[in-house]
């Protein structure tokens, strides 16, 4: 029913087409009335219709009949012939036509009815076959390369029927377009198809258009066989009062009415009698040049600001301002001249000198250069405001350049570019004259350094006096004092809309000035700038010593220098001459030796010429001086220590939080790691990667640095479904990777390393190729999606490039490659997929998924991920180019988005071609694009498992690939690697077939996992910054420099220094880093202060080092390796650290190698014989009541690794809160295991002997049992003090209930004593005993309640015991509640569940009652942070007419304390753990709990996490502390900061009007 514009012919089919890439254009033909357009060009190929057409064919011999010339000559080529005759090449053409002709004329008497219903159901293929030869003919002929009108085809179908003109007409207009590169064909018609009704119009009747002509209605007027000839009366009716009636007539052959109707070549040829002509060839232009215009019947017409009988005489002009009483002067002025006709402009130049300059100006300087064409323009001074005239800084530095308004007065130019002298075009320039066609306003400049203003070394005007005079006036009456009149008045004068002077700002390349000053750069390597500005007052040019070729080094001279000494060594040839001999040689008269320099006699001799050599700038920081204070480095640096809370989370993109912070690792499961690596060599099946291997290789992430793994999908596959994408069953894990209990164990360890675990999900279609949606048999082996109904049922595919653009509906409805489509329009299939995405979450513990082909799914669907539950976030795959675009997909407060813009981008600058974009492409797309992602967290990524590896882009070179690595590492965003990026990795390129993505995806293994590697190293140090700063959210990048080869970024104090010249060219530069970069007001207002910086990316960074200082210049030195500049600080940071984690390996790997016993960290259990049984459980995060704004109430820090910021009420609903991860709960059993705990000690171990070997079961991670089990257990005493144990096999089993709690009623209340509920039948029954090695006081009551005082046994006393104690048993059951380390759990609800609902059935006191209608006050008596006026309050609560009981938690009034709490309505206490009671409570009890409010982070989170999980209504109430009512050193560290609260009063009004609200 469509026709695409074009078809794009590209590597790949999310890759948009570059400009260099080839399009193919095609046509739409109608064929008949109901039949769909279809593509003639590229394809060749003709689909009939199912439904009934009748086919109308022109009868093509009428244009070999009579119509077109036949005269023949022997030239090949039109061009060659005389008027009249055809060439060889036509004459074929038009005889192939003819040919093609008659097979039509067959055609049409095969396709002449309307075919029967039965005849419809089946396409007539012989039919087709016979059209597709007669088209396949004419395509042939049309395709020769000759120039036939296009109305020549309209012509022709005049003896047809109308369809069939439409058929032939349209052919031939497609194939006679002019063939011109890079335009894409015109774009056809609405995409639907076109019927055609008959009016009935002929020829003689009457008509006011051409289209009341045509034969039928809506018929395009190109195919139309009639027109209206116009007659001489006019239509009296009509309100225009000028249209003419005239008659139907039959167009003649050529017959046109513009100059658009005929070919290239061709014109519309009419007398004055009609509006219609006829195409005629333009011979009178075949040999005229236009230059800047066009040519009909041998007339130039030419464009704005050229003008001539030939269009090459320009109206434009550049200008400068000439004060040319120095010979410095002079020469800057003929260089600059000469510099621009070399680049090829033609325009006038103009001296505009100031009457008042006339008299001290030499007049052989004025002679000279009218002598070089230059055109003198005398005008009057300009003054300056008195505002700006009574500063003697701005009179001296700026009253001179006021005379640059006087360029408004060259009226007889239509553009003028007014130049600063100090400039030279560089030898690579574009024409200069391309400066006027770039601009396209009334003025236009390069933005300044100060963005704010328009730099005028380089601006083109629009002359106007009327314009002056009121530029004058305006600049009369000004009292602000512009410190640089002519840009920062002129930039303000342009905004104010009243003034209607448009600016427009040109490209940087321009003026290189604005860039940060390319006179400092150095060597002969191009800057990507058409001019060259000198902008500085020191080393001009013209005053630097001359480097002669062979006689000083070109690479560390200043490029602008050696630039601008190429064009005056051909100036003034003297200068060649180096010695006084060889001047006077010269010749008589011609050259002058000056002392120290040779010049042309016609210009005086001068000291200031070529007598400075290259030195440091006088705004330069003295890097000498400066490294004799050593106290610089060792302070640079100091005011970025490391963060310990984060910003505001509204300065950081959204949801940055709940995502990793410093980068995550994409991990295709089967090439990542294997335990039995074998070579792979069928890339496009199973290689062996699996979990386990996974599992080997968190070390080797850990040294990367990444602190996120993307997994992707781990669901069952189809045959060969090795990357993920062809699901078969959503709820079993693949066996080709491992088992559901190793992904659990692999989500706890990614968790223990400090790393986020992402799912790759895919949401938007299952099976594999080949399989039929609509076949139930094919769907059937699907789960649990086994219906034709679950899918879409379109017949339609997204496979070549053009399939993706073809709207909304098209993507989310056809099968991605032909893999059937979920139909997420089917509630079922909408609720089911929520569903499991939700369960997915949730059973692993993943902290995000990675939405695959999220662009497919529908946008509804995708907003209400999750419909239930907390939110999940997600990072979608959008594959588009536009930020807007993207950006609009990542909805919610956790959802990012993959930074496919970035992506593209990277391309155009990186990979090598002849389109290759130039780096400041990079800025502009920072400073302009990147922001219209509106404050989402964008991922950026340089390789995905859907693009081919992008060193293979580079043709594997090593500058290039770093270089693009660090933008994606170091611009703003979080940065996604690859699998083996950090290798080098490259696939297998298979020129068979180089489009198979399964090439790119190589087996890691292949590579191998070295960590000394250079890219490697690269990647790792920049992370550690990430790390060391936090994952950098909240510094936004700005860019100080960029040119054609180098972009300069900054992140707060970090630089980044990018190049995309590569390896295979000798790149050795310089950069300089200009003052208003470097201001505290500009982008490095990072550095307030002189710093020094080092390159960390360097082998030895303290060798390439420099000082960063406000307001002054800084260079940086290019090499093609891109580079870190960092404070000096964290340089001996990043050592301490490096040597801090190899001390910290080499313990671990002692701690490991140690004889017996063996301490085996958690991840490592199963190496022992015999291992312990274990589950790892995820538990769901639980819903928390809403905080009040004005309450602040801290998280537990050890929830999550990385600072994280407060969150705002709206959003902070969920314990633990959405960004930290999830918990886990770990259950285990051990048979034939024992318990020690030692004299002195206060933790106990768990152990078991295996075949004369002692294995000690350490509940933390490799990284911390060195500290948790080597220094806090003497294991040599252990070992002597176990030598004899043995199991006794009579021995119940025991559950060991403190294995990992920490000490304190809250935990042992709260976290052990509930994991007895699922074992209470076993304990009751006497068939299990229950052990605890502490806080026997405070359980003892409530395992008296459940009936469980006999099972349980405990140590003589509290830890730390006068004895070693220790006892052994056939099997020991535990469970690691608060593992793993990171993050802790606090509580188990489904035990609480279990373990209140074990109370409720006690005898005695009813805990969990349900007679509620007390008020009870939990008291902390006279502990820290009791309450002072306690008393006063219950008196406040008991006027609410409810009972108050004031209840002090104590193990020796246990049962009281339940009995109170069995009847209470509503339970209020402070922040302590008497608040843990709440468990006693009876179902639906309100809780109010007052919150201290102090300056330092309380951690007071407990009992709102506590309260949701058992779905009490919780309430706190914010009470501020007095300076006097805590202790400020005790609230310093961290360990004693729940005691630095004493007493406070509270607020006994607030709080009983709070209870009223509740009862």
């Amino acid at each position: 029913k469509t026709c695409p514009q074009s078809l794009p012919f590209t590597l790949r089919r999310k890759n948009p087409p570059r400009s260099a890439q080839q399009k193919y254009s095609a046509s739409c033909v109608s064929i008949g009335a109901n039949a769909p357009s279809q593509s003639l060009a590229g394809s060749r190929r003709v689909m009939t219709s199912r439904t009934w057409a009748v086919l109308f064919f022109l009868p093509l011999v009428d244009l070999a009949a009579g119509r077109w010339p036949t005269a023949e000559c022997s030239g090949s080529v039109a061009s060659s012939c005389p008027q009249g005759a055809r060439s060889e090449a036509e004459v074929e053409s038009i005889e192939e036509l003819e040919a093609a002709a008659l097979e039509v004329r067959l055609l049409q008497s095969l396709v002449a009815v309307k075919p029967t219903a039965v005849e419809a159901e089946e396409p007539q293929d012989d039919v087709s076959a016979l059209f597709q030869t007669a088209i396949d003919n004419v395509g042939d002929a049309a395709t020769a390369d000759v120039q036939i009108p296009q109305a020549a085809a309209a012509a022709a179908v005049a003896g047809g029927t109308a369809a069939a003109g439409a058929v032939v007409a349209h052919h031939m207009t497609a194939h006679h377009r002019p063939k011109v590169s890079g335009m894409p064909a015109p774009a056809p018609g609405p995409g639907k198809q076109t019927i055609l009704h008959p009016t009935g119009a002929s020829v003689g009747d009457l008509c006011y258009e051409s289209a009341d002509c045509c034969p039928f209605q809506d018929q395009p007027d190109s195919v139309c066989p009639l027109f209206c000839k116009e007659g001489k009366e006019i239509d009296k009716e009509d309100v225009r009062g000028w249209r003419l009636i005239g008659a139907c007539a039959k167009k003649w052959n050529g017959f046109c009415n513009e100059d658009e109707d005929c070919g290239m070549g061709y014109y519309c040829g009419r007398d004055s009698q009609s509006l219609a002509g006829t195409c005629t060839r333009d011979e009178l232009c075949d040999n005229s040049t236009c230059g800047r215009g066009r040519c009909r019947a041998g007339e130039c017409t030419c464009d704005y600001g050229v003008t001539g009988p030939h269009c090459d005489r320009s109206t434009e002009a550049f200008a400068f301002l000439f004060y040319g009483d120095s010979p410095d002067n002079l020469v800057s002025v003929r260089v600059m001249i000469r510099s621009m006709r070399a680049g090829g402009a033609q325009q006038d130049v103009v001296a505009v000198i100031p009457t008042n300059m006339v008299n001290i100006t030499p007049p052989e300087h004025l002679k000279l250069l009218e002598s070089e064409g230059v055109i003198l323009f005398y005008t009057e001074p300009i003054s300056m405001p008195e505002s700006m005239d009574k500063d003697p800084i701005i009179h001296s530095r700026w009253s001179g350049v006021m005379s640059k308004f006087a360029v408004w007065r060259l009226t007889q130019y239509s553009q003028v570019a007014l130049l600063d002298t100090d400039m030279v075009f560089s030898l690579d320039t574009e024409s200069p004259d391309t400066i006027f066609r770039e601009c396209t306003a009334h003025i236009c400049a390069v933005r300044d350094g100060d963005s704010r203003f328009m730099n005028a070394g380089v601006m083109v005007i629009t002359p106007s006096t009327q314009r002056l005079e009121h530029i004058l006036h305006t600049l009369s009456k000004e009292t602000h004092h512009f410190a640089m009149p002519e840009q920062s008045f002129l930039t303000v004068y342009c905004k104010n809309p009243s003034n209607k002077m448009k600016l427009q700002f040109l490209d940087k390349k321009w003026n290189s000035c604005v860039g940060g000053g390319m006179l400092h750069n150095i060597g002969w390597d191009s800057t990507g700038y058409n001019v060259l500005h000198s902008c500085s007052w020191q080393g001009k040019p013209p005053n630097m010593a001359m480097c002669y070729p062979g006689h000083c080094n070109m690479d560390e001279q200043w490029h602008t220098v050696l630039t601008w000494q190429y064009f005056h060594m051909q100036v003034d040839v003297c200068i060649l001459k180096t010695s006084d001999t060889d001047c006077q040689a010269a010749g008589i008269g011609a050259c002058t030796w000056c002392g120290h320099y040779c010049s042309s006699s016609k210009i005086a001799c001068s000291k200031k010429l070529f007598n400075e050599t290259k030195e440091k700038d006088a705004e330069e920081p003295d890097f000498k001086k400066a490294h004799e204070l050593w106290h610089l480095r060792q302070t640079s640096g100091l005011e970025w220590p490391r963060r310990k809370v984060s910003p505001s989370w509204d300065n950081l993109p959204r949801g940055s939080w709940a995502w990793p912070q410093v980068a995550m690792y994409q991990i295709l499961i089967d090439r990542f790691a294997t335990p039995t690596p074998k070579w792979c060599e069928k890339l496009d099946d199973y290689c062996g990667g699996n979990l386990a291997g996974i599992r080997e290789k968190l070390e080797y992430l850990d040294m990367l640095g990444v602190d996120g793994v993307i997994l992707s999908p781990v669901v069952e596959q189809m045959p060969h479904g090795y990357h993920g994408y062809w699901s078969k069953d959503l709820y079993a894990v693949n066996p080709q990777y491992g088992n559901e209990a190793e992904l659990r164990e692999l989500v706890v360890l990614l968790h223990e390393r400090k790393m986020k675990a992402i799912i790759d999900v895919n949401l938007n279609h299952a099976g594999g190729p080949k399989m039929n949606a609509s076949d139930p048999r094919d769907v059937s082996i699907l789960k649990p999606f086994d219906q034709p109904e679950h899918y879409h049922s379109d017949n339609c595919s997204l496979i070549h490039n053009e399939d993706y653009d073809k709207g909304a509906k098209f993507l989310e409805r056809c099968k991605l490659y032909g893999l059937p489509d979920y139909n997420h329009e089917n509630p079922k299939v909408w609720q089911r997929l929520q569903r499991w995405v939700r369960e997915h979450v949730d059973t692993y513990g993943f902290d995000g998924i990675r939405v695959d082909a999220a662009r497919h799914i529908s946008r509804p669907f995708l907003d209400h991920i999750p419909e239930t539950g907390p939110p999940i976030p997600a990072f979608l795959e959008v594959v588009n180019s536009e930020m807007s675009y993207i950006a609009g997909f990542a909805q919610g407060d956790y959802n990012s988005i993959y930074n496919y813009p970035l992506y593209y981008k990277l391309v155009d600058i990186f990979v090598p071609g002849p389109y290759q974009a130039p780096m400041d492409v990079l800025g502009t797309w920072m400073e302009k694009e990147a922001p219209k992602a509106q404050g989402r967290l964008l991922l950026n990524f340089l390789e995905n498992n859907d693009l081919p590896r992008f060193i293979y882009k580079l043709d594997g070179d090593m500058m290039l690939y770093h270089n693009a690595l660090m933008c994606v590492l170091g611009m703003e965003g979080l940065p996604v690697l690859l699998y083996g990026s950090e290798q080098n990795a490259r696939g297998i390129l298979n020129f068979s077939d180089p489009l198979k993505v399964d090439n790119w995806r190589p087996a890691l293994w292949h590579y191998g996992y070295n960590t000394s590697t250079p890219t490697f190293q690269m990647i790792s140090k920049v992370l550690w910054v990430r790390e060391r700063m936090s994952g950098m959210h909240d510094l936004r990048q700005q860019v100080m420099y960029s040119d054609h080869r180098v972009l300069v970024f900054t992140r707060g104090p970090i630089i980044f220094a990018i190049t995309n010249a590569g390896q295979k060219k000798h790149f050795k530069s310089q950069r300089v880093i200009w003052d208003n970069a470097t201001n505290a007001d500009g982008t490095l207002g990072a550095y307030t202060r002189p710093t020094w910086v080092c390159n960390l990316l360097a082998i030895s960074p303290e060798d390439d080092c420099g000082i960063v200082s406000p307001g002054n210049i800084s260079r940086l030195h290019i090499n093609g390796e891109p580079k870190m500049y960092v404070p000096y600080t964290f340089i001996t940071e990043y050592m301490e650290q490096q040597k801090k984690d190899e001390e910290q390996r080499n313990a671990e790997a002692f701690f490991a190698a140690a004889g017996d016993p063996k301490v085996l960290p958690f991840g490592e259990w199963q190496q022992m014989p015999d291992p312990p049984s274990v589950r790892v459980q995820a538990l769901k995060r639980t819903p928390r009541a809403r905080r009040p704004a004005d309450v602040v109430m801290a998280d537990n820090p050890d929830h999550v690794w990385h600072p994280f910021p407060k969150l705002p009420p709206h959003i902070d609903l969920w314990a633990p809160p959405v960004g930290m991860p999830p918990t886990h709960l770990v259950t285990a059993s051990l048979k034939d295991s024992c318990f020690y705990l030692g004299a002195g000690e206060k933790d106990g171990v768990l152990f078991a002997k295996r075949q004369n070997a002692t294995y000690v079961l350490c509940p933390d991670s490799s990284a911390e049992c060195p500290e948790s089990i080597g220094k806090n257990i003497n294991l040599t005493r252990m070992k002597e003090a176990v030598s004899g144990l043995e199991v006794p096999q009579d021995s119940l089993p025991v559950l060991h209930l403190t294995y990992d709690v920490w000490y304190g009623i809250y935990h042992l209340m709260v976290g052990a004593l509930p994991s007895v509920s699922p074992f209470l039948s076993q304990l009751q029954s006497g068939t299990m005993r229950l052990f605890l090695h502490s806080g026997h006081k405070m359980v003892s009551p409530v395992l008296s309640m459940l009936g469980i005082s006999n099972a349980v046994f405990f140590p003589s006393s509290e830890p730390p015991l006068q004895q070693t104690y220790h006892f052994c048993t056939t099997e020991m059951f535990f469970d690691m509640s608060t593992r793993p380390l990171y993050p802790r759990v606090e509580f188990v609800p489904h035990n609480l569940a279990g373990f209140r609902h074990a109370l409720q059935a006690t005898t005695g006191p009813r805990p969990c009652g349900v007679k509620t209608y007390g008020i009870v006050l939990l008291s902390r008596g006279n502990g820290s942070r009791s309450i002072t006026n306690e008393a006063e309050l219950a008196a406040s609560l008991e006027t609410l007419g409810r009972p108050v009981t004031i209840v002090n938690p104590d193990p020796y009034s246990f049962f009281q304390m339940v009995d109170s709490l069995s009847h209470a309505e509503v339970v209020i206490g402070g922040h302590g753990a008497n608040l843990a009671n709440m468990m006693f409570a009876p179902e639906g009890v309100k809780v109010v709990e007052i919150v201290p409010q102090v300056p330092f982070e309380l951690q007071d989170y407990h009992f709102r996490d506590l309260a949701g999980a058992l779905n009490f209504t919780y309430v706190p109430v914010g009470q501020r502390v007095r300076p006097d009512e805590y202790d400020a050193g005790l609230a310093g560290d961290s360990m004693t900061m729940d005691k630095a609260v004493h007493s406070y009063r509270v607020d006994v009004r607030k709080i009983t009007e709070i209870v009223r609200s509740l009862l």
